[in-house]
C-alpha cells in the first residue's frame, strides 16, 4: 500500500478524537521514533502517548488484541483509541484471509528496554513465561485463521521459491508440506516473538507488537523464539523442558521444527549476510 500518514495527519486525528482531546494538552510534540514497515510517533505533551501507523494493514487487529489483552492485566501498550484511514478490502493469504486496511493505533507505551538487551537465563525463562501464560488462557479470542495449516505451509513455500532452486528447494517443499496433515491444538499466538518484541524493566516481562497475532499453532510462538535464540547460541533443550515439563512428541518435534525452518528462511530473505544454510540442512536432517 502507497497510503502515507504524516505529522499533520497525527494532529488532526488528535483534534477529532474527544478521548484524545480529553488526555492529551496542547501543546505537545510529535517525533517520529521508528520508520519502517509501520511508522511509529511519539506524542509527548502533558502526557506521553504513541501513536502507530499500520501500513501493513493489521493496525486494527493489533488495537482489539491489546484492548483484550490489557483489559485481562498482560503487560501489554495499553492501547486509547483507533483511527480509521483507509478500508482495504483486499485479503491478503500471507496473513491469512484477514481483512486490511491503514489506520492510527494510539496507545500507552510500557517502559523498559528488550530482552536482547538483557538477555540473561531469567529473562528468558520470564519471557519464555510470558508465552506460555498467552497459549494456555482459554479466555482470549483472536481472527481465526481460514485454513491456517495451509496459509502457513504456503507461506513457507513462497519463501523457499524465492530464495532456492533445484533439488534443494524441491526437499525443502516436500518437508514443508507435512505439516498440513498434522494435528494441532490452536490457542492464542502473539505470531512473531522476536526478541526484540520482549520488553523488559527489572524482573517484569511485557510484549509489544501484536499485529499478526491470532489463534493458532503455539509451535509458531516457540520456533520463532528459538531460533532468535539459537543465533545467540543459546540452545533450547532447557527451555523446552521448563515450557512442557516432558519431552516433545514426533508430531510435536515436526511442528517445532516446520516454524524454525520458517523463521531460518526469513532470516535469509531479509538478512542474507547471515549464515542459515547449515542450520537448515540440520532441520531437515533430523526429522
Amino acid at each position: 500500500m502507497s497510503f502515507k500518514i504524516n505529522k499533520i495527519d497525527i494532529q488532526k486525528a488528535i483534534k477529532n478524537s474527544k478521548k484524545l482531546r480529553q488526555i492529551l494538552q496542547e501543546p505537545f510534540k510529535i517525533e517520529i521514533v521508528n520508520d519502517s514497515d509501520n511508522k511509529v510517533f511519539k506524542i509527548k505533551g502533558n502526557i506521553e502517548v504513541y501513536a502507530k501507523i499500520g501500513l501493513t494493514g493489521w493496525g486494527k487487529h493489533e488495537f482489539d488484541t491489546l484492548l483484550q489483552l490489557s483489559t485481562k492485566n498482560y503487560n501489554v501498550p495499553k492501547p486509547i483509541t483507533y483511527v480509521s484511514y483507509q478500508k482495504e478490502i483486499k485479503k491478503d493469504l500471507t496473513f491469512g484471509n484477514l481483512e486490511r486496511e491503514v489506520g492510527i493505533l494510539f496507545y500507552f507505551p510500557i517502559r523498559g528496554e528488550n530482552l536482547e538487551q538483557h538477555l540473561t537465563k531469567i529473562n528468558i525463562k520470564n519471557a519464555l513465561n510470558f508465552l506460555k501464560r498467552l497459549h494456555q488462557d482459554k479466555s482470549l479470542s483472536n481472527g481465526v485463521i481460514e485454513n491456517y495449516q495451509k496459509v502457513e505451509v504456503n507461506r513457507g513455500l513462497l519463501y523457499i521459491r524465492k530464495l532456492f532452486k533445484g533439488k534443494f528447494a524441491n526437499q525443502l517443499e516436500e518437508w514443508m508440506k507435512r505439516y498440513e496433515n498434522l494435528d494441532i491444538n490452536y490457542c492464542f499466538i502473539h505470531g512473531g516473538p522476536r526478541l526484540e518484541h520482549f520488553i523488559i524493566n527489572n524482573d517484569q516481562v511485557g510484549m509489544i507488537d501484536f499485529e499478526g497475532a491470532c489463534i493458532g499453532d503455539a509451535f509458531k510462538d516457540l520456533g520463532i523464539f528459538f531460533t532468535e535464540l539459537l543465533f545467540h547460541n543459546i540452545e533450547k533443550e532447557e527451555l523446552i523442558k521448563n515450557y512442557f515439563n516432558r519431552k516433545l512428541t514426533e508430531e510435536e518435534n515436526i511442528r517445532l521444527h516446520f516454524f524454525e525452518l520458517r523463521a531460518l528462511l526469513v532470516k535469509k530473505k531479509f538478512e542474507p549476510k547471515r549464515d542459515v544454510i547449515g542450520y537448515i540442512q540440520k532441520i531437515i536432517n533430523d526429522v
